[in-house]
């Protein structure tokens, strides 16, 4: 069985509910204050802070623009 096609089995709930982060850190065992998201659509940026890790939002709307901003999560080290 892949990672694939355990998720739908495992993931009640999708964006913008923090449910795939959480089940992501879970299943490698980190503990979620310690992870990044990085994320460019609303739901998932919401998701993200939710979950409690450390969310990147990815501003990619405007043609040639990249840029990045921090949301929530730790911010000490």
């Amino acid at each position: 069985l892949s990672l694939h096609d355990a998720l739908p089995i495992c993931l009640k709930r999708g964006k913008p509910f923090p449910d795939p982060f959480l089940l992501a850190a879970s299943e490698l065992g980190f503990p979620i204050e310690k992870c990044l998201v990085f994320e460019d659509s609303p739901s998932g940026i919401k998701a993200g802070v939710v979950s409690g890790a450390v969310t990147i939002a990815v501003c990619t709307s405007h043609p040639g623009a990249f840029s990045f901003c921090w949301l929530g999560g730790r911010s000490e080290s």
